[in-house]
């Protein structure tokens, strides 16, 4: 069911959230922000984690650097799998 599709009353609940969700993304004491240095890595769950980062300009970085932000994606499957083999290996 889409949001066009749905009732009234579902509508009106789904409005109530969108703006608690909105409220909490924009509350100061739910935000960690830092500055982060070249070299520097930001590791998290992305499942759980809203990140993003604040406007720059191309070439404002220190020394003329530009910014550059990668993602890259883990299956957690794999990763336990990994570390319950390393385990055996290990121990």
């Amino acid at each position: 069911m889409t949001i066009a599709e749905c009732s009234p009353a579902a509508y009106r609940e789904f409005q109530r959230a969108h703006r608690r969700f909105l409220a909490l993304t924009r509350d100061p004491d739910q935000r960690v922000k830092r500055r982060m240095r070249p070299g520097e890595i930001a590791v998290f769950d992305n499942r759980r984690v809203l990140h993003g980062r604040h406007a720059f300009s191309e070439g404002a970085g220190e020394g003329g650097r530009q910014r550059h932000l990668q993602g890259a994606y883990v299956e957690w499957e794999d990763v336990n799998s990994k570390i319950r083999v390393l385990r055996r290996h290990l121990y």
